[in-house]
């Protein structure tokens, strides 16, 4: 852990965040406090998302990945997919052994 890090490591389950292309720069001053990765877990399956999504016009995080074009975000971000494990947004608990070994 670097000296200015406070966070271990970080794990994005289901996220509602929105990511704005405007924002981006705030996603990336976060990412310094982190001192291993960001892991965004996500299903494009999960239906509280699309709902979400839907009602508030917002891309949510947990039904895609996060994309970045610097290498420093690539290489603190790691998008893990649970789509084909058709794992749906109140199943993340139960499955979580299942996320973590991913």
């Amino acid at each position: 852990m670097d000296e200015y890090s406070i966070v271990d490591n970080v794990y994005l389950l289901g996220g509602a965040a929105e990511l704005k292309p405007k924002k981006l720069n705030v996603w990336k001053d976060r990412f310094e406090v982190v001192a291993g990765r960001i892991v965004n877990v996500y299903s494009k399956v999960d239906i509280a998302l699309l709902i979400f999504q839907g009602i508030n016009s917002k891309y949510a995080i947990g039904r895609h990945p996060i994309v970045f074009d610097d290498e420093y975000s690539k290489s603190k971000l790691e998008n893990v997919s649970l789509t084909k494990e058709m794992i749906i947004h109140l199943k993340y608990r139960s499955n979580l052994k299942l996320i973590l070994e991913k």
